[in-house]
């Protein structure tokens, strides 16, 4: 199958099953494509054996369906966990970069030591040329000032601090009754080789009257989203103003149990941010049922100021 053109400016491949940008202006690029065209990029990369972390490690609404080793899942955003390989790592520029979100930690193999994948993969800070970082770091903009002469003890950098992210647990709302309910959350997420903020809503089902059955998903359908938003991108290089009217996602027409969007994705953190979502829907009144009724979230918010 021929090489998956997203713009004509943009190079990526697929090296040693890992997907390979030749630059970080590319993954930048790639980063701000529409949902459709980067679904495309990635179905061909899936047809020309590209094997995802999410591929081999998540479902269908990005949930664990077993680890290594009953290891810890490296990483479970529906974004970056389909361009990561199964052993958590992408190619940008001259470097290797594997993410590991549990540790809060990315580990970065520059392509001249390539035949020390494997300690990569194994996070082998023996081996002087795996360098480590935090998940908090611009890690790409760090890199792009090394070589493959840097080693660990070698290193001198500095970045600026950006928005604090959101722990896991932060900002979610569970609402409903005892036989349905949305699980809801936004918030600014980290991730060494990206940041985002993302908005995502799952619909659970249960039996009525038997209030220790497991929830089930559910899928709803008609779903948009009303949201409003204003961000810098940390050390002044650009942002979001709050729109003078409220912001509306396109319809999506596609049954589904898990609702995501991101409002902001790039490779630069941010300085602060102020966001406010709701998310519209209809739900069916049972699990097979063909009813269906009009329901929304609570109104959303985080905001960040230094």
């Amino acid at each position: 199958m021929p090489e998956p053109t997203i713009k004509t400016d943009i190079s990526a491949t697929l090296s040693k099953g890992v997907i390979s940008f030749k630059s970080l202006q590319d993954y930048e690029a790639f980063l701000t494509q529409t949902d459709e065209e980067i679904e495309a990029f990635l179905r061909a990369k899936h047809h020309q054996g590209f094997k995802s972390y999410a591929g081999s490690f998540l479902n269908r609404e990005f949930e664990p369906i077993g680890g290594k080793n009953g290891e810890e899942l490296l990483i479970d955003d529906d974004f970056f966990s389909r361009i990561l390989n199964e052993e958590g790592i992408i190619n940008i520029g001259d470097w290797f970069v594997r993410v590991n979100l549990p540790k809060e930690k990315a580990f970065a193999l520059h392509q001249d030591h390539l035949a020390d994948y494997p300690d990569l993969v194994n996070e082998n800070l023996e081996n002087n040329h795996v360098l480590e970082f935090s998940t908090d770091q611009e890690v790409l903009y760090v890199l792009a000032e090394m070589d493959g002469t840097t080693t660990q003890e070698s290193r001198t950098e500095w970045w600026c601090t950006g928005a604090d992210a959101n722990r896991h647990e932060d900002n979610r709302n569970i609402s409903g009754t005892n036989v349905y309910q949305h699980d809801t959350f936004l918030r600014y997420f980290r991730y060494a080789i990206g940041f985002t903020i993302e908005v995502q809503v799952k619909w659970r089902y249960r039996t009525a009257n038997i209030i220790f059955n497991e929830w089930n998903s559910i899928k709803a359908d008609n779903i948009y989203m009303v949201y409003n938003r204003e961000y810098d991108i940390k050390c002044g290089e650009g942002g979001r103003e709050w729109s003078p009217d409220d912001l509306r996602t396109a319809l999506t027409t596609s049954a589904t149990s898990k609702y995501n969007v991101d409002i902001y994705r790039g490779s630069k953190k941010l300085s602060d941010y102020r966001v406010e979502a709701q998310v519209f829907y209809e739900i069916p009144t049972s699990e097979t049922s063909s009813t269906f009724v009009n329901r929304n979230t609570i109104q959303l918010r985080i905001e960040y100021t230094p």
